[in-house]
């Protein structure tokens, strides 16, 4: 299985694209609200909760 994870909504998006699971991740580039309004998979608080995932 592939995961995408990423900290913008076109990084979202191209996961979706990909047709694998969409992870994104807040500290970045993108915020909350536009996080959530492109509907990841998941969305995490920061990159440490990804290693609890693998």
């Amino acid at each position: 299985a592939a995961v995408y994870v990423g900290d913008t909504i076109e990084d979202v998006i191209m996961g979706k694209a990909a047709g694998v699971l969409t992870v994104a991740v807040l500290g970045g580039f993108g915020s909350r609200e536009s996080l959530e309004r492109a509907s990841p998979d998941l969305l995490l608080d920061n990159l440490s909760d990804v290693a609890q995932l693998l």
